[in-house]
């Protein structure tokens, strides 16, 4: 993903798809120096390359040392040294590769990366806000028990004390890319299977004509039995819009007495989706805000228990 990194002090910084520099309250890169502009650059990705531009700053935009026309731009290649009111080099662009999905605190500049679908803040320990993809395709952001709420990129959200801007690439047109390596929750068929105790031995999931193992992991406790409840629910005549939806506080006295931290959980059973190239992983456990509520996102569920093998399924619709 686009970086650049402070010569001085081997700050590494990642790039945001519209990345302001100068001194402002609000900038990407906040430099302090009397030399910089309030409104002095911006870093900007094309889709082909990072582009750098001069916003008309006082004292210039510096290119490997050459000071660039004011209000002009330069497309950059990685390695390329970058000043700002100044002609000695501070900065270097050390990756020239498009941007990732990011979220950048503006009280702290901490910046945190979706490396695998998922956002968890301020850890995923810890997830006290959780950002994904929807059953859309938007990316939302969940805090648990509060609020689930779009959001679009450079648009900031609070949590505590601090906030955060959010950024994300452009997404590619409609049928873009190889769509053969990809699904939506909707078209995911989960499978599990367990032993004589109750235990995940298995979590797979198949669309098309792909079988992926997800492994197991603790978290797959959670979701199983969410998945119990889905099929127990629809054996029983629930419609679908109510069915599965379980109380946080029931789930967790039927998985007692193992302790478990249902936000961290939530945020594993996520992260397992979106390694397998789902693209609204976030969904796979679906969540009713301020009613502590939760179902899991698919009705398409198998299990199959051991040592008999014997399955109960979900008959597959659609």
């Amino acid at each position: 993903m686009g970086a650049i990194k402070d010569l001085l002090t081997r700050e590494v910084r990642h790039l945001e798809v519209e990345y302001r520099i100068g001194r402002a309250r609000g900038c990407s890169l906040r430099l302090l120096e009397t030399f910089v502009s309030a409104q002095h650059a911006t870093l900007s990705w094309t889709g082909a390359c990072w582009l750098l531009r001069d916003l008309m700053s006082r004292n210039g935009t510096f290119v490997d040392g050459r000071r660039l026309p004011a209000g002009s731009c330069h497309p950059l290649l990685r390695g390329a040294r970058i000043a700002f009111g100044t002609a000695a080099s501070h900065w270097e662009l050390i990756d020239a590769s498009p941007p990732a999905v990011l979220v950048t605190s503006l009280a702290a500049a901490r910046q945190m990366v979706a490396y695998d679908g998922i956002l968890a803040i301020p850890s995923r320990t810890d997830p006290r806000a959780m950002l994904y993809r929807n059953s859309e395709g938007r990316w939302v952001v969940e805090k648990p028990n509060e609020s689930i709420t779009p959001i679009a990129p450079m648009q900031t959200f609070t949590l505590g004390d601090d906030s955060w801007r959010f950024s994300s690439p452009p997404e590619p047109p409609e049928g873009a890319g190889d769509a053969s390596v990809v699904t939506r929750m909707a078209h995911v068929q989960l499978n599990f299977l367990v032993s004589s105790r109750d235990e995940p031995l298995q979590v797979q999931i198949t669309y098309a004509d792909r079988t992926i193992d997800l492994g197991v992991a603790e978290c797959d406790r959670l979701l199983l039995a969410l998945a119990r409840r889905r099929l127990s629910d629809d054996a029983r005549g629930v419609g679908p819009a109510a069915s599965g939806w379980v109380d946080e506080e029931e789930l967790a006295s039927e998985l007692a007495p193992r302790r478990f931290d249902l936000n961290a959980e939530i945020c594993c059973v996520r992260q397992q989706f979106s390694r397998a190239e789902v693209l609204d992983p976030g969904t796979i456990v679906s969540r009713r805000p301020r009613t502590r509520q939760l179902r899991i996102g698919t009705e398409r569920i198998a299990i199959a228990a051991l040592p008999f093998l014997a399955t109960h399924s979900r008959a597959f619709r659609g």
